[in-house]
């Protein structure tokens, strides 16, 4: 049965996106069973489940440990026994479920079976090299760290899935095309359906729809910034100048909803990740072929005329870049997501700063300030800061909550990698544990970075509170010479919105792991990162005379 609680949580606006976004996301299912006629009830459920699906408009942050150990399950079993054991997981945990997870008629299942078919290589490679096996011992253990890691981090995210979203991919196939666009590596280079939906999404959670909010400016809109704005008119049936609003001398109020959409377009086109995508690239290239440095360096030659071993070699390194990859980019997304909402925010600086930011909408367009005398004004960019912050909500919560499931895998890695340091484990040389401890320290690497950039994002709360109590001020000076009535309802709005950044500052700061990222946490990291490091080159010095 569905929480009719949480059902009446969600707005009336947010219930109808809802269903109509949910009916494009999840088109009509696949027959999977032509002779079984299902119930009204069954319909009914079908229905209900899928007007409460959209995880945009509501995010579970409990977490379901029965669905993760399924999805640990289906993945694992997979891993290790092959297509041969699909039917047994259809039968066990249903069809729609383990096809929706990319086992059955999926565009995805090449990537399943490409990690059985590795497992198959490592454990014949590891039976047929017994013997010389402490010269492979760097590669093996590199494909077994890719592997858990990969595995494990997709299996641990079904956990924070709503029950009722669990529910519906347990009951109904979604279709892969519209599958795909809720991963989250597409949050790196943005498809522009996917920002119409998130713009749509982030206003409608405010109880706002996007003909009510409006600004004006000191001075009127110049063309250039009507003619970025003209492309997305179309779109959503609205117009860029609100005729049915009275103007404020002479000046045209300006549709905030367009606005906004001009500007993440020119931040998402801005924000340039080709560079940082390449480079993480080629520490992808760099991490599969450290198994073969540290051969080359231990036994001075990687050369073996083993079939076998060349099959495996190629496979495993092809292998180990690309899910390598996947996953330290997987990571960076944190950066990127972080990087586009400090440059929202940036752009909110310039509305009502006098200082230029050369690298903002504002300047390429050259946008006035906007009328602060104004209290619609006022109010909609307050509401503009917060679509931008809330912009990509589902994307921006699960980097969150993957942070928390990266470092801890990466620790448990880790603590592996102290333990042979240690000499505690038998039978393993720390050379091979080279590749493990690479991944581990870039991924650490891009987390630290990531804490930086919302430190930087965190810190603007303060700087528009500030800019606003300098307005204030000013309009206080303005007010002691005149009677404005205007005037007056400008203060006090600006008053409002001042309280209103002060409590989002407290309720609202970006955090990481649950704590917030400000410069007392950077701080922290750093010291333990570096502490970290410190130690464990001690323990390698202490301990290089017993341990290759």
């Amino acid at each position: 049965m569905l929480n009719k609680e949480k059902t009446n949580q969600v707005s009336p606006a947010i219930e109808r996106n809802s269903a109509e976004e949910t009916a494009q996301m999840f088109p009509k299912s696949i027959e999977y069973n032509e002779n079984k006629e299902y119930n009204s009830g069954l319909i009914s459920r079908l229905r209900a489940i899928r007007s409460q699906a959209d995880e945009d408009t509501k995010v579970d942050l409990e977490y379901h440990y029965k669905q993760c150990f399924i999805a640990l399950a289906i993945h694992y079993a997979h891993i290790f026994l092959g297509p041969i054991c699909i039917p047994l997981l259809w039968w066990l945990f249903g069809k729609p479920l383990c096809t929706n997870l990319g086992y059955g008629k999926s565009k995805f299942y090449w990537r399943e079976f490409s990690l059985w078919l590795w497992t198959l290589l490592i454990i014949i490679f590891w039976s047929l090299n017994s013997q010389d096996f402490s010269q492979w011992q760097c590669l093996i253990f590199t494909s077994l760290c890719t592997q858990f890691l990969r595995t494990t981090l997709i299996s641990l995210k079904y956990g924070y899935f709503t029950i009722d979203r669990w529910n519906l991919m347990s009951i109904e196939f979604i279709d892969s095309e519209k599958l795909k666009f809720e991963y989250i590596i597409t949050w790196i280079k943005i498809p522009t359906e996917i920002i119409d939906h998130e713009l749509m999404q982030a206003v409608y959670r405010l109880n706002k729809t996007p003909n009510e909010i409006c600004v004006l400016f000191d001075v009127p809109l110049p063309d250039m910034c009507k003619e970025a704005m003209l492309k997305f008119q179309n779109d959503y049936g609205i117009e860029i100048v609100h005729k049915n609003l009275c103007q404020h001398k002479g000046n045209e109020c300006i549709s905030t909803f367009l606005f906004a959409r001009a500007i993440i377009d020119y931040v998402v086109q801005v924000c340039d990740t080709k560079l940082e995508v390449n480079i993480i690239r080629l520490l992808a290239a760099f991490y599969c072929t450290l198994p073969f440095i540290v051969r080359y360096v231990m036994y001075g030659s990687i050369q073996n005329t083993d079939p076998l071993f060349i099959i495996f070699s190629i496979y495993s390194s092809v292998l180990n870049y690309y899910f390598g990859s996947s996953f330290m980019i997987f990571v960076y997304i944190g950066v990127f997501d972080f990087r586009r909402k400090k440059m929202l925010m940036d752009e909110c600086t310039a509305l009502i700063s006098d200082v230029e930011n050369k690298n903002t909408f504002s300047y390429e367009h050259s946008i006035p300030l906007l009328n602060m005398k104004d209290v619609r004004t006022i109010e909609s960019w307050y509401i503009m800061r917060n679509v931008f912050l809330d912009f990509g909500r589902k994307y921006t919560y699960r980097l969150f909550l993957y942070c928390g499931l990266v470092l801890p895998l990466c620790f448990v890695a880790l603590g592996f990698v102290v333990l042979q340091i240690l000499n505690l484990v038998s039978g393993i040389y720390s050379s091979s544990l080279v590749g493990i401890f690479f991944l581990i320290i870039v991924c650490l690497i891009f987390i630290i970075y990531m804490i930086i950039t919302g430190v930087e994002l965190n810190r603007l709360f303060a700087v528009h509170r500030d800019l606003l109590l300098n307005i204030m001020e000013f309009l206080v000076k303005e007010g002691a010479y005149k009677n404005d009535e205007t005037l007056q309802s400008a203060l006090k709005i600006l008053e409002l919105e001042v309280k209103k950044l002060e409590q989002d500052e407290l309720l609202r700061p970006i955090k990481i792991m649950g704590m917030r990222t400000d410069s007392v946490f950077f701080a922290k990291m750093l010291a333990v990162f570096f502490s970290g490091l410190v130690a464990m080159g001690q323990l390698y010095l202490k301990n290089s005379g017993s341990v290759v």
